[in-house]
């Protein structure tokens, strides 16, 4: 008889470490103690486990992560990835939180057939967001990530009054709106000693950028709130992600005036995203380019950085 618990316990046991570094030892172990379950579940024996949460995990687990270890270049390491892909979708359950009804409703289809659940709201407003965070936990239990992705771009120059108002929604929806998603599931996170938050940050928040201070700004002070959240979780079981994309071909970006070199598609760049949410990277830039470039300007001096950006083109002004 197989046990899903015991697979799920000893895969999170074994820690990340072990799951993307070779250990031929720990190959090994795994061969010895879930090879059986692996060939049940690879030919749907163990189908019914789907049905549960954690069996549902134990079967991504011994189709999908399984074999990359067990049978490490090997065509058999990928051969259940279909299969694995399949249950992922069923047993999947998604809370989407976003202001605008029709593309909740989009994009919850787009995600069939997994179990989604939508909630309207703004990131902006705390108390909406806690009470769809309550809900979801109530009825799913604790996430096991947490993505907080709202993000607003505008052009502002503090000169000009009627400009205030933008860099208070900026800030408001860019940092206050990480802060509120994350509050409603730390301390249920940290109590289930298991989950991953992960905050969507910018390049942008390296070096301020003329024309968009407020979308600079606001971009800095999320990576600094990030790496401090981080901290205070270290030890607890709970990773946080920081993720500072590049350009990515979004509504966000397609009004630019100005060049935006190694731009990505949005499913190039969730696919990169995704994978390193699943390592736990504490600090990701995509794509790589980007990652090279930022640590560049990060070490211009401050004289040669003003001479080279002070004539760049700028985001334009939106004007209400």
């Amino acid at each position: 008889m197989f046990d899903a618990s015991e697979v799920v316990a000893y895969w999170r046991a074994a820690g990340y470490e072990k799951w993307f570094a070779r250990d031929d030892a720990f190959d090994a172990e795994l061969r010895r103690r879930f090879s059986e379950a692996h060939f049940a579940a690879s030919t749907c024996s163990l189908e019914h486990w789907v049905d549960d949460a954690q069996g549902a995990l134990a079967l991504l687990i011994l189709l999908d992560q399984f074999p990359r270890n067990a049978y490490r270049k090997s065509a058999h390491a990928y051969a259940t990835d279909p299969l694995a892909r399949h249950y992922a979708a069923q047993s999947a359950t998604l809370g989407l939180f976003a202001r605008r009804d029709a593309e909740l409703a989009r994009v919850a289809a787009a995600c069939a057939p997994a179990r989604v659940v939508v909630y309207a709201g703004d990131v902006r407003d705390a108390a909406a967001l806690a009470h769809a965070g309550g809900d979801f936990t109530s009825r799913f239990g604790v996430p096991d990530i947490v993505i907080a992705n709202a993000g607003v771009s505008r052009g502002t120059l503090t000169e000009i009054a009627a400009d205030l108002p933008a860099f208070r929604s900026v800030f408001d929806t860019n940092v206050m709106g990480i802060v509120n998603a994350f509050q409603v599931f730390v301390a249920a996170m940290r109590s289930a000693r298991r989950g991953t938050l992960v905050g969507i940050a910018s390049i942008a928040g390296f070096r301020g950028i003329p024309g968009s201070g407020a979308y600079s700004a606001s971009k800095a002070a999320a990576i600094a709130y990030l790496e401090s959240l981080r901290v205070e979780l270290h030890g607890s079981g709970v990773a946080v992600v920081t993720v500072c994309p590049g350009y990515i071909a979004t509504a966000m970006t397609e009004r630019n005036p100005y060049r935006m070199p190694f731009l990505l598609s949005p499913d190039a760049a969730a696919r990169r995203i995704a994978k390193a949410i699943a390592r736990r990277r504490r600090f990701y830039v995509l794509p790589w380019q980007m990652a090279l470039a930022g640590r560049a300007l990060r070490l211009l001096p401050r004289p040669l950085y003003d001479r080279l950006f002070a004539g760049a083109p700028r985001k334009p002004r939106r004007v209400d």
